[in-house]
């Protein structure tokens, strides 16, 4: 083989090495480019660690050496890049510097505290060179370089090492200071362009700045120095892209929220967290190709929203979270009045707020459904759905009626309109005993302040032959009743006699029938007529034979429906209807067949939540009752009532300890005035030890004692050991229930009994 050709390829090798026989990126501890791109607001984004500086005074986005750069014009303009632990050794510090006017003493960057304290600085001096200080506090290394051009640019490069400290202007050593002290560990903010105490700042424009925690080798300066072009940071960082991520959070789509946190999630499912202040969250470099962000945003005071999106590599990706303006207002539905003082509470099942207004409450959330809750003294509880999805901000008014209050309006049977020129009159009988009588031309009847309870009303009008009709219903306290009724004319209705039997033949007492007419423009059935049976089991409605299509409807005592007939023409003025108690949730299956429910409670926001899905729309209302349940019984401290076949109703209870609360659920089907039950639901807040651990020492104690009362009598402890135990339940020292203590009592009776022969 000629060896001549061992030469060219020895050389094409020893080329082929040089080309990258720098590597720039080791040691590389925080790099700021200070272009647009990575800037925002008064923040200067580190391209390479975490360090982003904070500016004051200085102006961003001027014409620097490669893209843009930061102008200092006042002496104390700075960069705060916080304490770089990279500067606190071996470093070296790279930045390209033009000067507008030079002064003497002048920082070009300060990580001091003041005179004979640990610092290292860089400043101009008198004969307008740069003066490199690194010191310990007792000796120090002062490297002071030669004059530099005071026009153009000039790329200046700090070095200390164990050997000394070394400044470098446009790739060439200009200033040396030999020695070692070692590590510095200033332990302060390292100031770009200022001194420790902030006023002396240069008159210049500085422009990518880069820390290394190594001294960069004489090939190393040249690459940046780059001919006297510069080397941008995305030229020599192999692993970087210029994939960017903007975090931006509003008001309604114009305010910028300031404060807020986000939660990252990438595809690989690694997890970063970062916060800000100033209203912009700026992520550099974050992929090289393309890649499933989640992002959980946090706002103080706010839900949180999370955010999927694919991030493009190669250019900046704004992902903006948006919260609308909500205002709520509410008004007296009899008077239009606006409602004073009144608490709201809004909820989507994971979200749960509170509020107390004046006049009206507007508050910022996030496009969605939301059950509003409206509670005034004055007012019956008001609860709805709100379903939020337009940009910007929105206006909600809704109409209380006052509370225990009823709203009637009567119609014409065979035309099912109001009947507004009609003189009506009604008799509104509570418990079977007080009555309030009342009359009405325009058809509509409006009563409040009723006491709770259970009420018939019997109404009719002689102007044009209606007959006398009956309705009954169950005002519920803090509530309010809807009821449509219906008056029939004589000449067209008869008399039907509907008798009720149990499946044993028994005739059933007190049971409600109510009579359902099929109206097309209702597309169901309406409750027109209803009556009680007596002690035979009989009752009267009115209704028009070989006619119209009609179903029976037969509730219990307790309102609970127990048939509902299949529709049917009526033929006769005599009915009898058997109803199978012994299969009664069958039956009540058979009637809630189409309706769909569940009552749960929400521990982590305190509420109870009831859902409901009626397919068939024959549910009209929903309702759900909270109870506070004690020893003296239930008592009613919360109602929700929604005109929807479908929906959700969430109810919140105050979380007391030693408290027991009751949800139940219930529906009103079309024609119906008495809710059906359907769920029953308790949740209890067990009450605390008062004395924790001490408590159940205590009770322990309190039992021995009482049982050395029987020492000479073995019966005795047989009733002290129980009695302890009941003193020490009484006084709350330990968690024992009732049903232990009181069957404790019955054994130790049964066995004192037994053995007081033998004592």
């Amino acid at each position: 083989m000629n060896k001549k050709i061992l030469i060219p390829i020895f050389v094409m090798i020893i080329l082929a090495f040089s080309v990258n026989a720098y590597n720039l990126t080791e040691g590389l501890q925080n790099y700021y480019s200070i272009d647009a791109s990575n800037t925002s607001g008064n923040t200067v984004y580190d391209l390479h660690g975490s360090n982003d500086g904070t500016g004051t005074g200085i102006t961003l986005n001027v014409t620097g050496k490669i893209n843009e750069g930061a102008e200092y014009d006042s002496a104390t303009d700075i960069i705060n890049l916080g304490d770089i632990d990279g500067v606190d050794s071996y470093f070296t510090i790279s930045m390209w510097v033009k000067l507008d006017s030079w002064s003497s003493g002048d920082y070009l960057f300060g990580k001091n505290t003041g005179a004979g304290q640990k610092q290292v600085y860089a400043r101009w001096t008198a004969d307008n060179g740069v003066r490199l200080v690194v010191y310990d506090g007792g000796a120090g290394l002062f490297a002071d370089s030669t004059a530099l051009s005071t026009t153009g640019w000039n790329f200046l490069v700090f070095i200390y090492n164990s050997s000394g400290a070394y400044v470098y202007n446009n790739d060439s050593l200009i200033g040396t200071a030999t020695g070692s002290i070692g590590a510095i560990n200033t332990d302060v903010d390292f100031k770009l362009g200022n001194s420790y105490g902030g006023g002396d700042a240069f008159d210049g424009i500085i422009d990518e700045v880069g820390i290394w925690n190594k001294d960069l080798n004489a090939t190393e300066i040249n690459a940046l120095y780059n001919n006297g072009n510069g080397l941008s940071y995305y030229d020599f960082d192999s692993t970087s892209s210029t994939t960017d991520i903007n975090f931006n959070a509003y008001y309604g789509n114009s305010s910028a929220i300031q404060n807020f946190t986000v939660y990252m999630t990438w595809e690989n499912s690694t997890t970063e967290t970062h916060s800000t202040t100033n209203g912009t969250i700026h992520l550099i470099n974050v992929s090289d190709n393309n890649t499933t962000l989640t992002t959980i945003l946090e706002v103080e005071g706010l839900q949180n929203q999370t955010s999927t999106n694919n991030i493009t590599a190669n250019t900046t990706n704004t992902i903006n979270f948006n919260y609308y303006g909500l205002t709520i207002y509410a008004k007296d539905v009899q008077t239009s009045a606006y409602i004073n003082n009144y608490q709201l509470n809004l909820t989507d099942g994971s979200y749960n707020k509170n509020y107390a207004s004046t006049t009206n409450q507007t508050f910022e959330i996030i496009a969605g459904t939301y059950t509003i809750n409206i509670d005034h003294p004055d007012y019956s509880t008001y609860n709805t759905e709100v379903n939020l999805s337009v940009s910007g901000t929105g206006s909600y008014t809704f109409t209380l009626y006052p509370t225990n209050s009823l709203n009637i309006s009567f119609y014409d049977e065979d035309t099912n309109t109001l009947l507004t020129t009609e003189n009506i009159s009604y008799t509104l009988i509570y418990n079977d005993a007080n009555a309030t009588t009342g009359d009405t031309t325009n058809g509509t009847a409006f009563l409040q302040d009723l006491d709770a309870g259970e009420y018939e009303i019997r109404y009719s009008s002689t102007t044009n032959g209606y007959t006398e009709r009956n309705s009954y219903f169950t005002l519920t306290n803090r509530s309010y009743n809807e009821l449509k009724l219906y008056l029939g004319n004589t000449t067209a209705l008869q008399d039907v006699t509907v008798q009720v039997y149990d499946e044993y033949g028994n005739q059933l007492e007190d049971y409600t029938v109510k009579l359902l007419k099929y109206y097309a423009e209702e597309n169901g059935y309406v409750t027109v007529d209803e009556g009680k049976t007596n002690d035979e089991g009989k009752t009267v409605v009115n209704a028009e034979l070989n006619s119209y299509y009609y179903k029976f409807r037969i509730l219990d005592e307790d309102g609970t429906v127990k048939k509902t007939t299949t529709s049917t023409q009526i033929y006769e003025t005599s009915i009898t209807i058997y109803v199978t108690l012994s299969e009664s949730i069958g039956q009540e299956l058979e009637d809630l067949l189409s309706v769909t429910h569940s009552l749960t409670f929400l521990d982590e926001t305190d509420q109870f939540k009831y859902s409901w899905t009626n397919t068939d729309g024959t549910v009209i209302s929903a309702t759900l009752n909270i109870y506070q349940v004690t020893n003296l019984g239930e008592t009613l401290i919360n109602t929700s009532t929604t005109s929807t076949s479908s929906g959700i109703i969430y109810l919140a209870v105050t979380p007391t300890n030693g408290t027991l609360y009751k949800a139940k659920s219930y529906v009103t089907f079309s024609g119906d005035t008495t809710p059906t039950q359907l769920d029953t639901l308790t949740k209890d807040y067990p009450q605390g030890l008062i004395f924790g651990g001490l408590g159940l020492f205590l009770t322990i104690i309190i039992v021995i004692a009482f049982a050395f009362l029987g020492l000479k009598n073995p019966a005795i402890p047989m009733i002290t050991v129980p009695l302890a135990l009941l003193i020490t339940k009484l006084m709350n020292f330990h968690g024992l229930g009732w049903t232990y203590i009181v069957s404790l009592f019955a054994l130790g009776g049964i066995i004192a009994f037994l053995i007081r022969d033998k004592t």
